[in-house]
């Protein structure tokens, strides 16, 4: 049974445009900051980097280092949990288009 705890913290992750542009946006791939970022015009750096930290705090991304010998490249990714969200996004979208 859903608790009103449960209830709160999906509230608080996806009831918040950006969380869901963010997801909406690695939905189909792995990203570095400035693929998402020019997903999403409208938001700021500064508060991109506040939610993606926000989304890998609930375990819905991660970040992803990769080092080689002379750079480093952080890439956004859905967890397998975030990935779960596939579905659900899939059925908003295709709900939006047919009544917007």
């Amino acid at each position: 049974m859903i608790t009103k705890k449960d209830l709160c913290l999906f509230d608080s992750i996806l009831n918040n445009k950006w969380n869901f542009l963010i997801i909406s946006s690695l939905l189909s791939e792995e990203k570095r900051f400035s693929a998402i970022k020019k997903d999403i015009k409208e938001i700021s750096d500064r508060l991109l980097s506040q939610k993606l930290k926000e989304l890998i705090k609930y375990g819905i991304i991660k970040k992803e280092i990769i080092s080689t010998s002379d750079s480093v490249k952080i890439l956004y990714k859905l967890t397998p949990k975030g990935e779960e969200l596939n579905p659900v996004f899939k059925e908003i979208d295709q709900w939006i288009i047919k009544n917007f």
